[in-house]
């Protein structure tokens, strides 16, 4: 290929470096990337879905979770970082999705093994067991507000792929057998408009990253944005109720894809 692969590092990815390991992206309508004919009903505290605000809520966790979200939609470019980890570290434990003995952890540090090299990376926010090798799920931040910034769907692949490495490793050491293949789920936040992914990861894959070989077969990454009936920036999608439920009706739909 003409692409030239380096031991890059995993913020340094683009769309160039997916092309350059045979990793393509396909956005797909609700029905096939959640594999069922309709999004399921929330399970999440009805309050979430019908308080306008955090003052009208009665339950303190409620309270809580609605004054993050308050706050990731109205905060200032300076502050969207650290709202955008409030408002995550709140929300994975509200849906459900760390059951189990797992943590959300912000800024949990991988290695990705590129091109021969051994490469640091921090991911935004994981959801991760007390072993640190079991990655359930990725959450990488949209900076969409700054045009320099990186995209976020390289960096939430590279973050995938050195989570499966880390894990083959880590069973190849207590005398297990590598994992082949391993589906694992990311989402990336733009505001409080998520885009759900689904990335599978394979042995070949992993092993052509940390040769810097080109994959004869290519990785499809499946993609979906909920569809907020209300149009309004990404940065308040969840500020319209209607725009509330479905966003978290598709919540619901990919926890099932979380282990």
């Amino acid at each position: 290929m003409a692409h030239i692969r380096s031991a890059k590092t995993v913020v340094k990815w683009t769309q160039y470096d997916m092309d350059a390991y045979h990793i393509e992206f396909q956005r797909q309508n609700a029905t096939d990337f959640f594999n069922a004919p309709a999004l399921p009903q929330p399970t999440i505290d009805e309050e979430v879905l019908t308080a306008n605000s955090y003052a009208d809520a009665g339950q303190q966790n409620n309270s809580e979770l609605l004054a993050y979200m308050s706050f990731a939609m109205s905060a200032s470019d300076r502050h969207k970082p650290s709202a955008f980890t409030n408002l995550t570290r709140a929300l994975l434990p509200a849906l459900r999705y760390n059951h189990g003995v797992v943590f959300v952890f912000p800024r949990a540090r991988t290695n990705l093994s590129i091109c021969g090299e051994e490469k640091r990376a921090q991911v935004d926010i994981c959801i991760v067991d007390d072993t640190f090798n079991n990655f359930a799920l990725l959450v990488e931040q949209d900076k969409y507000y700054n045009p320099r910034a990186p995209k976020p769907l390289p960096r939430l692949v590279a973050h995938a792929i050195a989570a499966f490495q880390m894990q083959n490793a880590s069973r190849v050491q207590s005398g297990l057998d590598p994992m082949e293949q391993k589906m694992i789920p990311g989402i990336i936040m733009a505001g409080t408009l998520p885009t759900f992914v689904k990335i599978p990861i394979t042995t070949a894959l992993a092993e052509c990253v940390c040769s810097g070989e080109y994959p004869t077969f290519p990785t499809v990454v499946h993609g979906y944005t909920p569809e907020i009936p209300t149009p309004v920036p990404q940065s308040e999608a969840m500020r319209p109720l209607d725009n509330r439920r479905v966003i978290f009706q598709c919540f619901e739909a990919f926890g099932h894809f979380i282990d």
